[in-house]
């Protein structure tokens, strides 16, 4: 998809496929639905 835009938008390749790639990665970073996972610190006395 990268190599593609950047052929329709006259840029340079690489950077194209890095800005694009990385642009995919937050969409399913934050569409991902896994539960956050809460850490319990305390001390108990037993």
């Amino acid at each position: 998809v990268g190599t593609i835009l950047s052929y329709h938008i006259d840029a340079a390749t690489g950077p194209t496929i890095v800005v694009v790639q990385a642009g995919v990665f937050l969409l399913a970073l934050f569409q991902s639905k896994r539960p956050k996972q809460q850490v319990q610190l305390g001390i108990s006395g037993e």
